[in-house]
């Protein structure tokens, strides 16, 4: 999914005429690198007999041609999607009348409400043309993980996106693509707490170039 942090810095280039500094352009390769790095550490071939979770990881270069295709087009539509969404915030923002200016704080929300309903309607065509309603009857059935999925729902598709589109207003597409992407990072520390996973040294290395690539973002030399 790394592939969305070009894949917004040049739809914001194209489509909203955004130019990033040499200085930018290293902070975002450098993150890069850090994040490519961490989720490349892992060994996944001992799992915790408690839970079934990867106690550590290993590279397998195994890899579905098809699996590899749809990430590529999910990674490229995350990233022009993201800027698609700063486009339209901003002629948001133009149409709302002077009287009304309050309302520009909430044009990230309101704008968060419109992806959430839209990509509804896409699962739904795609629930219909692919006989998929009874799966989904099926999981509203599911006492056990409703809660789970309420909570994930709140803090991802609602919370998450919301910020995102926050963070797509006040920056730069790559480099708001760049912090949105530090995922794999964020969940080292968690990951260890929750699942017991083991915190490998090539991942705190990664984490450490990663957060130095961000800071480039702040320090100007």
């Amino acid at each position: 999914m790394t592939l969305s942090i070009p894949s917004a810095a040049f739809a914001g280039w194209i489509l909203l005429d955004e130019k990033l500094t040499f200085q930018e352009l290293i902070g975002i390769t450098v993150t890069l690198t850090g994040i490519i790095i961490s989720i490349l550490s892992g060994d996944k071939s001992e799992q915790n007999k408690e839970n079934g979770t990867p106690k550590g990881h290993k590279i397998k270069l195994n890899l579905s041609p098809k699996g590899i295709f749809f990430a590529i087009i999910a990674s490229i539509a995350q990233g022009v999607g993201l800027v698609f969404g700063k486009v339209g915030m901003i002629h948001y923002h133009e149409s709302i009348p002077e009287e009304l200016t309050k309302l520009n704080a909430f044009i990230p929300i309101s704008s968060s409400y419109i992806r959430i309903a839209v990509g509804l309607c896409g699962f739904l065509l795609i629930a219909l043309f692919t006989h998929k309603f009874p799966i989904i009857k099926k999981a509203f059935k599911e006492k056990k993980g409703a809660i789970p999925a309420m909570i994930t729902g709140t803090v991802g598709p609602f919370m998450g996106a919301t910020c995102a589109l926050f963070a797509m207003r006040y920056a730069k597409a790559g480099i708001a693509a760049t912090l949105l992407e530090l995922t794999p990072i964020i969940i080292i520390l968690p990951a260890y707490w929750i699942f017991k996973q083991k915190i490998r040294a090539i991942e705190i290395i990664g984490a450490i170039i990663s957060v130095f690539g961000v800071s480039l973002f702040f320090i100007k030399f």
